[in-house]
């Protein structure tokens, strides 16, 4: 950390040194942890905090990946004195001691929603090669990166056993379908009543992996794409759409929004990209 007389002068100004265990408080602007912050004209629009200013002009340099802590546990002081340098995990210790920080372990934590069982069963889950980490998660209650990390060991660290990526991950399903339940989503494609994103939701899966079925099945994609509509219009539904839009008095928002569809789609059969057969 290099500062300039400037920024020095600036920084001594902004409090009063008093005796070596008294407290100096930082005067100026304060972050919302209640810690001073001092903004540096080199480089340009940075800001530090001042008691990491005040440990590396009186005390010295800074250590890589080290915090300056406060012995007198407060933020706002600036006394050399007061401040002695050290790791996060001292940090937090430091906190647990002194009460400043509410005792939580795995299972006593209210920010947690996963426990040490359900890590457990989530490795052996995903080991299978038939979940994803979005499936687990909805399963779960929780979000897929919460479950990413539960694998990877970034959080419950050590709980269940080792994990390993599964060899046979070439399922890419959110689970695993029956032969039965393709059958019918193939079926349901062929019918022409139901685009593919229906069918994805239908069976919790991913339109991407709706494509993969089509796709090892020889399924011709144009002939799926004739009815755009996500929903079943009756001829008089689309009768009825084409007089609304011949008046004129509707948008295709507010057609839309009467018949449950989107206003593309209302688009599609303006311009008779859908139902074009319909007289």
């Amino acid at each position: 950390m290099e500062l300039s007389e400037r920024d020095i002068k600036r920084f001594r100004s902004k409090f009063v040194a008093g005796k070596d265990d008294e407290c100096w408080n930082w005067n100026g602007t304060l972050d919302i942890g209640g810690y001073g912050k001092l903004s540096v004209s080199v480089p340009k629009h940075t800001t530090l905090k001042a008691h990491r200013v005040s440990y590396t002009l009186y005390v010295g340099n800074i250590a890589d990946g080290m915090i300056v802590m406060h012995k007198c546990d407060n933020p706002q002081c600036v006394n050399p004195n007061h401040l002695t340098m050290g790791t996060q995990k001292e940090n937090v210790t430091d906190c647990g001691n002194k009460n400043r920080r509410s005792p939580q372990d795995k299972n006593n934590n209210n920010r947690a929603i996963l426990n040490e069982q359900d890590v457990i069963e989530i490795k052996k889950l995903y080991e299978t090669g038939e979940y994803s980490c979005a499936y687990l998660g909805k399963m779960y209650g929780v979000a897929p990166s919460t479950v990413r990390y539960a694998l990877v060991g970034k959080s419950w660290n050590g709980v269940g056993n080792v994990f390993h990526i599964p060899k046979n991950k070439i399922n890419r399903m959110k689970r695993k379908l029956l032969k039965e339940e393709i059958i019918f989503l193939i079926d349901m494609l062929l019918s022409g009543d139901f685009t593919i994103k229906d069918v994805a939701n239908k069976f919790s899966v991913t339109t991407s992996e709706v494509y993969h079925i089509c796709k090892i099945n020889n399924i011709q994609l144009n002939k799926i794409k004739e009815n755009p509509c996500p929903y079943k219009l009756s001829k008089f539904d689309v009768m009825e759409i084409r007089d609304m839009l011949k008046l004129g008095l509707y948008t295709q928002r507010y057609i839309a929004k009467k018949f449950n569809v989107s206003p593309t789609h209302i688009g599609y059969i303006k311009s008779g990209k859908s139902w074009g057969n319909l007289i």
